[in-house]
C-alpha cells in the first residue's frame, strides 16, 4: 500500500488549534458587534476567521482524500486477493477431478484395488461429494 503523507498527530493538533481559534474569533466578533451594535471594526477579525476556516477546511479535505485513497487501495487489494483465491480454487478443483479420474482408471484397469482407492479418497473417514477429503 502506498504511503500516505498525512501526519495525523500533527494535523490533529493543528485542527484542534484552528477550531479553538475559530471559536475565539467568532466570540470576539459577537462581543464587538454587541458592544457597538454594528459589525464595523470587526473586519480584521472576520478576515482572520475566514483564513482559519479555510485552513480548517483544507485539513478536512486532506483527511477525506487520504481516507478515500486508503479505501481504494484496500478494495483493490481485496479484489486482487479474491481473484487469486478463485484461481487457486479452480486449480484445486481441476487437480481433484484429475485425481478422481486417475483413481477410477487405476481401479478399472486392475492396477489398484477398491480398498486402496478408498484409502486415497478418505481421511479420518470424512469425504466430500467427490470422494476426496475435505
Amino acid at each position: 500500500m502506498a504511503e500516505l503523507n498525512f501526519d495525523i498527530r500533527a494535523n490533529w493538533e493543528e485542527v484542534v488549534r484552528l477550531r479553538e481559534e475559530c471559536k475565539r474569533l467568532e466570540e470576539q466578533i459577537l462581543e464587538t458587534a454587541k458592544a457597538t451594535g454594528s459589525l464595523e471594526g470587526t473586519e480584521e477579525l472576520q478576515k482572520r476567521l475566514t483564513e482559519a476556516t479555510g485552513k480548517l477546511n483544507e485539513f478536512v479535505d486532506s483527511a477525506a482524500e487520504a481516507g478515500e485513497k486508503v479505501k481504494k487501495e484496500v478494495n483493490d487489494e481485496l479484489k486482487a486477493s479474491t481473484k487469486s483465491m478463485e484461481a487457486f480454487s479452480s486449480v484445486v478443483s481441476a487437480v481433484r477431478e484429475s485425481m478422481s479420474d486417475f483413481i477410477k482408471d487405476q481401479v478399472s484397469s486392475g492396477n489398484m484395488s477398491e480398498e486402496q482407492a478408498d484409502k486415497l479418497r478418505s481421511r479420518d473417514g470424512r469425504r466430500s461429494a467427490d470422494g476426496f477429503p475435505r
